[in-house]
């Protein structure tokens, strides 16, 4: 029993098509491949967007928890907007810190 190389199912019984099935694999390869360089770009192009406009990581982690606490306003009743933004760095320096963490784990398993 022949098995195809695009699908891996058995000629005759799982596929009917093995040279479809090869290109359609190939096409999916070719579009991961794409989906991955583009995601590479974006980032790339983030981070330097980032690094003219002078966004550190500190400033995008404090971002993004004031756009969490943003959504839940009743808990943010009664801080001033200094104080909402002294506790976004807050939790963007705990971010940092667990993030530094985590890294000095990975490198004691490797």
């Amino acid at each position: 029993m022949a098995t195809c190389n695009g699908c891996g199912g058995v000629v005759g019984r799982d596929c009917y098509n093995p040279s479809e099935c090869e290109w359609i694999a190939q096409d999916m390869e070719r579009q991961e491949a794409m989906r991955q360089a583009e995601s590479v770009a974006r980032d790339a192009a983030r981070e330097a967007v980032n690094e003219q406009s002078g966004v550190s990581l500190r400033d995008y982690f404090a971002a993004k928890a004031m756009q969490a606490a943003a959504t839940n306003p009743a808990g943010a009743d009664g801080f001033t907007f200094e104080q909402r933004a002294e506790w976004a760095y807050q939790q963007a320096d705990a971010m940092l810190r667990a993030r530094t963490q985590d890294a000095s784990h990975e490198k004691e398993k490797s």
